[in-house]
């Protein structure tokens, strides 16, 4: 989304609020501009890949306000001058735009729209894209000093593609997730010190997980759709703020969320006493539309102490329980990492995870540097996990595929900030781990052992470092530097020979990891602004990207030539890439 266009955003990890639900990780909640109501204010940005823009304002009065973006990126000719990215092909843009109509300083209401698309293809003859468009309706109505009224309604759409390209082989599997979802609360300002808030909260959900087409008249592709799954989510939730003293306040809530599978929907029965699997299946039964197939429910307790030492150090302490009907499946051993969705169903159990977090908040020097250092510790429930061997792509049967699982991750974040003065920076480091385990009591289906195992997002260590500095007469140099710990990744240990065909072997999942992704990026800009009103102005930006040309791999993948597996690292950008940014404010 254009950087422009939010007009600010929120990032919960530890504790998150009673009035949100459905995620058991961080959220981030984010508003898009309303739109300047006094002028039109506009921005138009271009560099070598790409174009951006940015326009906000009233229209006729200030009751009706605009604000619309966009970015559209062709980064392919770049990449073909680069010799680790001959033949690839990228693609993507996006696009916001937002209505917001005063009826009077009490009452608004606003309409939103976002797009995006991405594309991209590396050497092969297969190419991925994905595609987003989010319409959403909001309001506010104050019915009194005290007490006010919100109301959303919102409805999502997410594909995402995989487009074979092989003569005579051409297709596509689109996997889909649609949602409709209203939602209406109220918040109440009993005191200065005291706030509550109440709503309900309803969301119904058609994930489609695999439509094959043939993409071409002469492609041997037969047409296969899997069956949709269908979902309602609902929620109420009562949360409330109080400032017990100047220097403790409290938050607590409670969420209650309630999930039903929905018909039409076949649902598969397998035989006791043997793990499930196509062959193991006895009878099935076809549950007709609109029937409740399954049904979940769950308590969500949330809250959150904040003691104030003093006025530079405050501690924070928090306890959170989350529920999730809608899970990801990944697979990571392709080339090009693969997502999967599944809703909870019969033999797939909501996820739950409990979370208790604590830090400690301190600045020095009248706010000159903020620090803060928080830890965490996560149990997780339900969590799917696949079978060796599992088929995870247009597969009918793919509950028989999955395992339940259990999950643990916890870790350290430190944070330091100089925020004035000629230099300003940041420093961000975290330590974390984390965890799956499944839970089978058939030896064939343990995956490690039965084991705790690292999870596909255990990147222990992640730092970062972003600053820049005032160098005078309005130019700026800036600087970003990050080290991340490799991704999991799983690699065969051995080979062997099933029919005269040599196979891969793979004995341990996820013991194995990308080599850890380092890079630094430095820029130089000039801002023409001679002060900071002025209204119409230029800044150029001569930036360098991966300064040292580190080869950082997105993924490894293994090739058998002539009965030898072959080990290949695929990097996406592999060297130096410098670019200039011209970006007009009028």
């Amino acid at each position: 989304m254009s950087p422009e266009a939010i007009q600010d955003f929120t990032i919960y990890k530890g504790a998150i609020p009673a009035s949100y639900g459905g995620r058991l990780s961080s959220l981030v909640a984010l508003n898009i501009r309303p739109g300047n109501e006094n002028r039109i204010n506009s921005m138009f940005s271009i560099n070598p890949i790409s174009l951006h823009f940015f326009s906000e304002g009233p229209i006729k009065n200030s009751k009706l306000t605009f604000s619309v973006g966009g970015r559209i990126a062709d980064p392919t000719p770049i990449m073909n001058q680069l010799s680790t990215l001959d033949g690839n092909t990228a693609f993507y843009y996006d696009a916001v735009a937002k209505l917001v109509y005063h009826f009077d300083i009490h009452n608004q209401v606003a309409v939103s729209f976002y797009r995006s698309y991405d594309h991209f293809k590396f050497q092969g003859d297969t190419s991925y894209a994905w595609q987003t468009n989010i319409l959403t309706l909001n309001g506010r109505s104050d019915i009194n000093k005290k007490l006010s009224f919100y109301y959303n309604a919102n409805s999502t759409y997410y594909a995402s593609d995989i487009n074979g390209l092989q003569p005579n082989y051409e297709f596509r599997i689109r996997n889909t997730i649609q949602t409709l979802e209203a939602k209406a609360s109220l918040h109440f300002q009993a005191t200065e010190k005291i706030y509550f808030e109440g709503g309900y909260d309803f969301i119904h959900y058609v994930v489609s997980p695999g439509t094959l087409t043939p993409t071409q008249p002469g492609s041997s592709i037969n047409a296969m759709t899997l069956q949709n799954e269908l979902g309602d989510e609902s929620a109420g939730y009562l949360l409330g703020r109080f400032d017990i003293t100047k220097y403790i306040s409290l938050e607590t809530g409670i969420r209650h969320s309630i999930f039903l599978n929905r018909g039409p929907q076949t649902i598969y029965q397998y035989a006791p006493g043997v793990p499930a699997s196509k062959e193991t299946i006895t009878d099935s039964i076809v549950y007709p539309k609109g029937a409740t197939v399954q049904r979940y429910q769950g308590w969500e307790p949330r809250v959150m102490v904040k003691i104030g030492l003093n006025e530079s150090t405050s501690i924070k302490m928090s306890y959170n329980r989350t529920n999730q009907y809608l899970q990801l499946i990944s697979n990571t051993i392709a080339i090009t990492p693969v997502d999967y969705w599944k809703l909870a169903d019969p033999l797939v159990k909501p996820a739950i995870a409990d979370q208790v977090a604590a830090g400690v908040f301190k600045n020095f020097n009248n706010d000159a540097i903020e620090t803060s250092v928080e830890g965490f510790y996560k149990t997780m429930q339900n969590l799917i996990d696949y079978k060796n061997g599992a088929q995870l792509s247009m597969n009918p049967y793919l509950d028989a595929d999955l395992l339940s699982a259990s999950g643990k991750s916890y870790g350290v974040e430190l944070n330091v900030r100089k925020p004035k003065g000629k230099t300003t920076w940041q420093l961000a480091y975290t330590w974390s781990r984390s965890f799956i385990r499944d839970n089978t009591t058939y030896a064939s289906e343990q995956v490690n052992g039965g084991a705790y195992y690292p999870s596909e997002y255990d990147r222990p260590f992640n730092l970062s470092l972003t600053g820049g500095t005032q160098m005078g007469q309005g130019w700026t140099f800036g600087w970003t530097f990050v080290y991340i710990t490799g991704r999991p990744d799983t690699y065969p240990d051995g080979t062997y020979v099933i029919n005269n065909s040599i196979v891969a072997n793979y004995s341990t999942r996820n013991e194995d990891r990308l080599p850890d992704y380092n890079r630094l990026d430095i820029s130089f800009s000039h801002d023409s602004r001679r002060s900071a009103d002025q209204k119409k102005y230029t800044i150029v930006n001569f930036s360098l990207y991966n300064v040292y040309g580190r080869k950082n791999p997105y993924s490894i993948y293994f090739q058998n030539t002539d009965g030898v597996l072959n080990a290949y690292e695929l990097s996406v950008l592999g060297t130096i890439v410098p670019s200039v940014t011209l970006t007009f404010y009028f």
